[in-house]
């Protein structure tokens, strides 16, 4: 796989999460769920973006540094 195709596979991933952890934020500001299952969503999800963000940055970075020389 080209390292472009990476980068982009990443972006639609960053992006997924981030919906995902706006429409938690969403439900959290029109009703307010507790409980353990919805703590343990909240990290799984916080966990999820920031995977992503740290590739996406990373392969953004590797594939900008091979192209510009």
């Amino acid at each position: 796989m080209k390292r472009s195709q990476q980068v982009d596979r990443a972006r639609t991933a960053l992006q997924v999460t981030f919906g995902l952890a706006l429409f938690l934020n969403f439900v959290e500001a029109w009703w307010d769920p507790d409980g353990p299952a919805w703590s343990l969503t909240r990290i799984a999800v916080s966990m999820l973006f920031l995977l992503s963000l740290a590739a996406f940055i990373t392969l953004w970075w590797r594939h900008r540094r091979s192209t510009a020389r």
